[in-house]
């Protein structure tokens, strides 16, 4: 890491420079080489040895000096030494005959004893000058009048002083507004992100500062870095210098108002490796010991790739205030220059750690960054931990998504209340059968909208030529519950694709195209192998003849497990048993009958025929739609079965 600026401490001592007037403290007994008028008197005391004293109408003027370049001081002690009040003008004589006269300041206190005096020397330096002492009201004091550099290696204006607290901590004490500090030059490391200043407050006013840093060949290039007032009290600020890598730099303080102390000067930090920080940033441990970062500043994180996978990412976040907020953006692209909002302002809870969770599936596979922008001061942890829920499917938009049950099944819903459900499957077949004509296929889609105005529920497939169609569209104001559509996908739009699903204000999705779980089951050509592992595709399942009576009317229960199938039983998740045969029908009137055994036969209405044909042209079982509103269902190797279709 590297090192601070010269001195960065205070912890030189002061030093006198230049040569003072002489007799400055008036030892040789007399007032040689000072011109004096009024009442002033010569004293000794064993403290302070000669001394002015200056009573009614005194003035004293010194002997010329130079004022050498690199004071930061002219000093001098200063008795009030009245019961009450005393007034002390202070002018400095200039010019080729010294009668340029300016008044410099004026001092006055309530029997305040001795005290050392510090004039700003900036105006005089390299200049000869004089200075007049004009008592104006009580009993007064002067002596040993010299120049001093109190701050080693610092460039100073205005007063200036070398102080120590309580505990004989040495620091810089800056008087009156527009007193300024300038360290030697610093070496900002490649590494570094924040380097120190420490401020305090010593007035018992409003006491105002800025910060600024002096960079480029002749460091008249200025950045400020901070503006503010501070109370009576020490805090450490620490400042981004990320801009300024290996190069060299300055520090400059300024009292714009009141009276400021400053301390430790230019320590070099990383706060966060690979990180960019901005503003006051920091790690802090919490009553674990688990580190995390306090910021109320802009962050970036290094360039990270997303997994293949991944659906959303997770930022842990504690607000210090009630009305704490941060923004995230995904910066992206080769040089990482486009931004996205990832959602809008996100609140954060004060006193209490939350996980927010975005969608980020979009960019599965890119090389990406993480910015986050803080209002007021938040704490955050674990920011962009990857998360995939929902295998074979990715997000497409920033909103997260969450999975839960009820009776009706697993469903999707979004993480956020004012989000939504977007999602996009990988790329899939159709596997529309050809039948010379117009070929297509029904899908099922359940879902569960309408929790506020104006729900969506919205299917949309896109092949692989980017071709999109919307095929299944419902809008809701009010709770949908539990509802199964039906769309088609035909052989026009692509044998390959990717399905898009998105369901607004709260709604839910408990499956895409469940129906082709229990179709395979009709699959003519399919397998069954080992514990009844399916050859086409894999699925696991199970079934078992749990009751089996003889006589006229025999009774057979059984029990199927399908372990593809998405939807929840009387007997659990995937599920079924001998009689729930039933009837599911679409909106334009299409049926799939539904087996006991899980499988389920498709067929096609056609409303000018009044007549089913099977969707898929190699199974040959029959559906008729009877006068009586009743159906029956003839099945190759078994006898007919009368369906009653349900109540819609």
């Amino acid at each position: 890491m590297g090192e601070p600026p010269v001195n960065y401490d205070f912890s030189a001592e002061s030093i006198s420079v230049g040569t003072p007037p002489t007799n400055h403290d008036f030892e040789t007994g007399n007032f040689a080489n000072w011109d004096v008028s009024g009442s002033v008197t010569l004293l000794t005391d064993a403290e302070y040895g000669y001394w002015a004293e200056l009573k009614s109408s005194a003035i004293l003027v010194s002997d010329a000096f130079v004022v050498d370049p690199n004071a930061q001081q002219i000093l001098f002690d200063l008795g009030h030494l009245s019961s009450s009040y005393s007034y002390l003008e202070v002018y400095s004589l200039t010019g080729s005959d010294y009668t340029t006269e300016t008044r410099i300041t004026t001092f006055w206190c309530n029997n305040c004893g001795w005290q050392t005096k510090v004039l700003d020397p900036t105006p005089f330096r390299g200049q000869a000058i004089k200075l007049k002492f004009k008592r104006t009201g009580g009993t007064l004091g002067i002596d040993n009048l010299r120049t001093m550099a109190a701050l080693a290696d610092y460039t100073t204006t205005g007063t200036v002083e070398r102080a120590e607290d309580e505990s004989g901590n040495p620091y810089a004490k800056l008087r009156n507004g527009g007193s300024t500090i300038t360290t030697a030059p610093l070496l900002v490391d490649s590494t570094t992100q924040q380097v120190s200043v420490r401020l305090g407050g010593l007035s018992s006013g409003s006491d105002q500062y800025q910060v600024d840093l002096l960079s480029g060949a002749d460091f008249t290039t200025t950045t400020k870095l901070v503006l503010g007032t501070n109370v009576d009290q020490w805090q450490t600020f620490w400042f981004d210098v990320s801009a300024w890598p290996n190069q060299q730099v300055k520090l400059r303080i300024k009292a714009l108002y009141g009276a400021i102390g400053v301390a430790d000067i230019g320590l070099q930090r990383v706060v966060a490796p690979d990180w960019t920080v901005k503003r006051d940033t920091y790690i802090e441990n919490d009553a674990d010991g688990n580190p995390y970062i306090s910021t109320n500043g802009t962050l970036v994180s290094p360039a990270f790739t997303l997994p293949a996978d991944i659906q959303q990412i997770l930022i842990r976040h504690r607000g210090t205030t009630a009305s704490n907020s941060f923004e995230v953006k995904l910066l992206y692209g080769s040089d990482f220059s486009q931004e996205k909002y990832l959602g809008t302002s996100h609140r954060s809870q004060q006193g209490a750690w939350q996980t927010l969770k975005l969608g980020i599936g979009a960019h599965a596979g890119e090389s990406v960054k993480i910015k986050l922008r803080p209002y007021g001061r938040i704490h955050l942890d674990d920011v962009a931990m990857g998360e995939t829920l929902i295998p074979g499917w990715q997000t497409t938009k920033e909103y997260a998504v969450a999975v839960g049950e009820d009776q009706y099944g697993v469903y999707v819903i979004s993480e956020q209340s004012i989000g939504a459900v977007a999602l996009r499957s990988q790329k899939i077949s159709n596997h529309i059968i050809d039948t010379n004509g117009l070929n297509r296929r029904y899908f099922s889609f359940a879902y569960d909208i309408g929790y506020k105005t104006s729900s969506l529920a919205q299917v949309s497939w896109t092949n692989e030529a980017g071709q999109s169609w919307v095929v299944f569209s419902k809008a809701a104001d009010t709770p949908t519950g539990y509802t199964v559509g039906h769309f088609w996908l035909a052989d026009f739009m692509g044998e390959r694709g990717s399905l898009s699903v998105y369901a607004t204000s709260g709604g839910k999705i408990y499956s895409v195209a469940g129906n082709t779980a229990r179709q395979q089951l009709n699959e003519p050509f399919a397998h069954k192998v080992g514990l009844q592992i399916d050859t086409s595709t894999g699925a696991f399942g199970y079934q078992a003849q749990d009751v089996v009576t003889d006589g006229l009317l025999p009774l057979n229960f059984a029990r199927y497990y399908n372990g593809h199938a998405a939807t929840v039983g009387p007997l659990g998740h995937g599920w079924s048993h001998t009689y729930e045969t039933r009837l599911v029908f679409t909106d334009e009137g299409h049926a799939g009958v539904v087996f006991g055994s899980g499988r389920e036969a498709f067929f096609e209405w056609n409303s000018f025929s009044k007549k089913f044909t099977s969707s898929d042209v190699r199974i040959h079982d029959k559906l008729v739609k009877e006068s009586d509103g009743t159906y029956t269902l003839t099945t190759k190797g078994i006898a007919n079965i009368a369906l009653m279709r349900p109540a819609r």
